[in-house]
């Protein structure tokens, strides 16, 4: 997981595309755990 935010940081010109590759991951993230609860 760490490796692919080193990645999308590395890969993507623009800050935004970044913050972007970021904001996806803690979405994920967030949406699994909410499975978890349900």
């Amino acid at each position: 997981m760490i490796m692919f935010i080193f990645q999308a940081f590395l890969g993507t010109p623009t800050m935004n595309e970044y913050l972007n590759a970021i904001a996806d991951f803690i979405f994920q993230r967030a949406r699994k755990n909410l499975n978890k609860v349900h």
